[in-house]
């Protein structure tokens, strides 16, 4: 249970690192 919480919160984590990262690009 705690494991798909934080696997999912780095999913989502990783996905607005992307975002922002295409934006300074």
């Amino acid at each position: 249970m705690q494991e798909e919480i934080i696997r999912s919160f780095g999913k989502r984590l990783k996905a607005r690192i992307e975002e922002i990262m295409a934006e300074f690009s």
